[in-house]
């Protein structure tokens, strides 16, 4: 079964705060009222926007999954973005957010 689901511009980004629920303070309740479970999560930067948002959506109590590969962030001194990236899934794995692999 599939669902559509609009999703209003002022839902997408997380402004200042790097967690879009903090940002926006209103989205767990809009989402719940249309139903929805399940957060999918991509975009850029794995050690930031991403990992807080997922986490945001973990403590709002949403099922949360994260697509290995549709997520980026830019290499460090110390570490590669690729090793970034995976160390970020890695951490949001062990808490509770569900990796998917394409």
């Amino acid at each position: 079964m599939s669902v559509d689901i609009f999703i209003p511009k002022r839902w997408i980004g997380a402004d200042s705060a790097g967690d879009t629920f903090e940002s926006n303070p209103n989205l767990a309740a809009e989402l719940k009222e249309r139903d929805v479970g399940t957060i999918v999560a991509f975009g850029i930067q794995s050690e930031c926007c991403v990992l807080s948002t997922c986490r945001g959506a973990l403590a709002a109590g949403f099922e949360v999954v994260l697509l290995r590969g549709a997520h980026s962030t830019y290499d460090t001194g110390t570490q590669t973005a690729l090793e970034i990236e995976r160390g970020v899934e890695d951490l949001l794995e062990k808490e509770g957010v569900r990796v998917l692999s394409n």
